[in-house]
């Protein structure tokens, strides 16, 4: 949920390509795996991920594991599915039905809902497609007809009516002077 790394991207991230100086992750080539889209990537590290990574770290350190790779299953590199062990982890949260690719569809959906425009989605996600990204456009509206709704008087209300100086439904409904409603300072629009 910090960076929207795919599984094959989690699986061949080593030591290496975490700089914790730069707090950024580079997605990149090894030489026996490449990226979807054969692209490397950048992504920063936010605070919680930084805290997280070096206490993954460290534990490595303390019980000396030696791998290149940043996440093993004794020391080895991962190669095949965690879906039991996410599993488990996910039923121990009390959640259902969460896979790594949710936690990369949740990252890209709160960027979105967060106001980052869909290029930079695009970029961080590892996209190479713009119409891949577009799936999520609809969220930056949705999240922006939500926020709208908050004001004190969006909701059709007596506060609402009394704003307009008559009822919201006779406003709506009776157009003046054969002319579509024009808004006005009066009107509060």
């Amino acid at each position: 949920m910090h960076t929207g790394i795919r599984k094959s991207e989690l699986f061949n991230l080593q030591w290496s390509d975490i700089d914790f100086d730069m707090g950024i992750i580079t997605v990149q080539a090894k030489k026996d795996w490449h990226t979807k889209n054969y692209r490397s990537r950048i992504l920063p590290i936010t605070p919680v991920l930084f805290d997280v990574l070096q206490e993954h770290r460290r534990y490595y350190i303390e019980n000396e594991i030696k791998s290149d790779y940043v996440f093993t299953f004794r020391g080895k590199r991962l190669r095949s599915n965690i879906k039991k062990s996410l599993g488990r982890i996910v039923k121990d949260a009390g959640l259902k039905n969460v896979t790594l690719h949710t936690l990369r569809h949740t990252f890209a959906s709160q960027l979105v809902m967060a106001g980052v425009p869909l290029r930079e989605v695009q970029e961080l996600m590892g996209h190479r497609s713009y119409e891949t990204t577009l799936q999520y456009a609809h969220l930056s509206q949705d999240h922006i007809n939500q926020q709208v709704m908050k004001l004190p008087y969006a909701e059709r209300s007596g506060k609402f009516r009394t704003l307009l100086g008559h009822s919201a439904g006779n406003f709506a409904d009776t157009p003046r002077k054969g002319k579509p409603h024009e808004a006005t300072s009066s009107q509060g629009l």
